[in-house]
């Protein structure tokens, strides 16, 4: 299991590694398949809007990493789980940003950007966006988002050959 953290998971440790054996990405990464070459990311770090730049940044920064640790565990999990709490009240009324069409979409614009350059990258996924789309980026390339674990399921399956985004429904799938 490969696992990029993003925006809600960016300071997870090795606890994953260590105890579920996953492979932490927390950068985006090129990867070949059977020929195919697809490219990996949460897609949090495509974002072009400032406010949420600036939030990644201090979220990243070694001082305010070190800074929360000196918190007690007891405090810190309370912060986090209020900010959560927060997040989850505000998506709840405000509804998740819908999709935004290709000319905005940050990871779609980032992956046509992308292809300018690397023209041989056949897939972009992303997580990120809680979008379940399936973009064509010219005539070998296409830009796939997975949506959410908690309402779509959605993965990705390649066969050797071609690239399938399929819906996990429990009691269906029996080989994943």
């Amino acid at each position: 299991i490969h696992f990029f953290t993003g925006n809600h998971d960016m300071w997870c440790l090795d606890y994953f590694e260590k105890e579920c054996g996953m492979i932490i990405h927390r950068e985006p990464c090129l990867v070949e398949l059977h020929d195919k070459e697809f490219f990996l990311a949460h897609g949090d770090e495509f974002s072009r809007e400032k406010s949420y730049r600036m939030l990644r940044a201090l979220f990243r920064s070694r001082l305010t990493r070190m800074a929360f640790s000196m918190l007690h565990p007891r405090w810190g999990l309370w912060m986090g789980h209020k900010w959560s709490q927060y997040s989850m009240m505000k998506h709840k009324q405000n509804g998740d940003t819908p999709y935004l069409g290709e000319e905005k979409e940050h990871c779609v614009v980032f992956a046509r950007e992308y292809l300018e350059k690397h023209s041989s990258v056949d897939c972009f996924i992303f997580g990120h966006r809680h979008i379940d789309v399936d973009i064509p980026l010219g005539e070998n390339s296409r830009c796939i988002f997975l949506g959410d674990w908690i309402s779509t399921f959605a993965y990705v399956v390649l066969d050797g050959k071609t690239i399938e985004r399929k819906y996990f429904i429990e009691g269906e799938s029996k080989n994943l």
